[in-house]
């Protein structure tokens, strides 16, 4: 009988916590894996939205994908084409807020700061708030 109060308490506490520790709006609830260790990856955009209307085919058009490929080292790769213009540009990343920001540095373009939404391995949701816009990038591991 105490096994089974053991338990019970047990599984308790971890749904208690999984509750108490959500990091981001969107999950994970609970992790085992370092946030530098789930954010280390090649991302490619599935969706985004400007002030809630989805515009992906501007990151998204003629194959050319926007994608990310962020590693642990601080560096970060952006390539594809937004609004038609093709490019790829390399600079430097870092969290930032208690890990609940991601800061993006590159050259001749200074910094974007993202609200983490979801930081999972195999999704990153991500939110920016500029000149009164409010953008939201979905990405997938590429």
């Amino acid at each position: 009988m105490k096994k089974v109060i053991l338990l019970a308490l047990l599984g308790a506490s971890i749904v208690l916590s999984e509750a108490g520790c959500k990091k981001y709006e969107d999950g994970p609830g609970i992790s085992f894996v370092s946030r530098k260790d789930r954010i280390s990856n090649t991302w490619k955009i599935e969706q985004v939205t400007q002030n809630g209307e989805d515009v992906t085919v501007q990151y998204n058009s003629n194959n050319a994908n926007f994608r990310y490929d962020i590693n642990k080292n601080g560096s970060i790769t952006a390539s594809g084409t937004v609004l038609s213009i093709p490019y790829n540009v390399s600079g430097s990343w870092t969290f930032q807020s208690n890990d609940e920001e991601i800061r993006v540095s590159f050259p001749n373009t200074g910094d974007v700061v993202y609200i983490i939404l979801r930081l999972k391995q195999k999704e990153l949701w991500l939110k920016e708030v500029n000149n009164g816009n409010t953008y939201e990038y979905h990405f997938i591991q590429a």
